[in-house]
């Protein structure tokens, strides 16, 4: 930014998660039905739910 000089090269993580989005709404989920297994569900659901999110509630949140 700085420099002023352009970059030959960009990085596209942002732009693949909008395309991977975007697919798997188009494809009726097909990116959690291909990766998610009821194994794999099973292992991650007990490890996602000590997960603690310290995110003030919305005052706009359905309460």
């Amino acid at each position: 930014m700085r420099s002023g000089t352009v970059a030959k090269r960009y990085l596209a993580l942002d732009q693949a998660m909008i395309l991977g989005a975007l697919g798997n709404e188009l494809g009726h989920d097909s990116i959690r039905r291909a990766f998610v297994t009821p194994q794999i569900e099973r292992a991650l659901r007990p490890l996602m739910a000590m997960e603690e999110f310290n995110v003030p509630a919305s005052p706009w949140a359905a309460r």
